[in-house]
């Protein structure tokens, strides 16, 4: 137990994260019962492990044909206008468009009632 939390120690602490030899090394030092099987017995364990994902290859026909919409919320700035932002991007050419709103819930009343004159601000 005493050697699997040395190497605990030493591979977890923020100067860690090596390689199996330089791991032994250092462990070496400490210890000098502990043996090359151990450490890589251990590392194999609790080394974190990269997965490759295969990755969705839809690709858009023509602009304008699929987008990607998003809410942010910019709650750094205490006196600020503008406390939601709507991010728009077409996927097919990467054009976006971000859309300060002052208010949510009166943004969403004014895209209900069609009959009220519609007045918007875009930055780019």
């Amino acid at each position: 137990m005493e050697k699997i939390e040395l190497l605990k120690k030493l591979y977890f602490n923020p100067s860690g994260y090596q390689s199996k030899q330089n791991l032994y090394k250092e462990a070496k030092l400490q210890d000098p019962t502990i043996t090359t099987k151990f450490v890589n017995e251990w590392y194999d364990i609790f080394n974190e492990k990269t997965r490759y994902y295969k990755k969705n290859s839809f690709v858009a026909p023509h602009a304008n044909y699929e987008y990607q919409i998003d809410l942010f919320f910019i709650t750094d700035l205490e006196n600020q206008k503008y406390k939601i932002g709507m991010a728009c991007i077409d996927i097919f050419t990467k054009y976006a468009v971000v859309v300060p709103i002052g208010r949510f819930f009166s943004w969403i009343n004014g895209m209900l009632n069609k009959n009220e004159e519609k007045t918007h601000v875009y930055l780019f």
